[in-house]
């Protein structure tokens, strides 16, 4: 996260399982969830992202590069709604 017009770092947020993400692209675009797995693949294949979403039983996967992270133990940045 950061501020502007300064560019100031004010916050970062890691990359991992547990953190709250966003989805920007695919079927699933503008989801949100936390991070079950990072499901890294050795082939020519894009790494996936297994994804819980709030108050759902059932999780999807996407593939990382549609992954944003949005906080770690909760939403810092809100879901905007139009």
């Amino acid at each position: 996260m950061i501020s502007l017009p300064d560019s100031e770092i004010l916050q970062h947020f890691a990359y991992k399982e547990g953190s709250k993400v966003m989805v920007m692209g695919g079927k699933h675009s503008a989801q949100t969830g936390e991070i079950e797995e990072i499901k890294a693949v050795r082939s020519s294949e894009p790494n996936t992202v297994k994804i819980k979403p709030p108050k759902s039983k059932d999780s999807f996967e996407t593939i990382d590069d549609y992954v944003f992270v949005v906080g770690e133990e909760k939403m810092e940045i809100p879901k905007v709604k139009y």
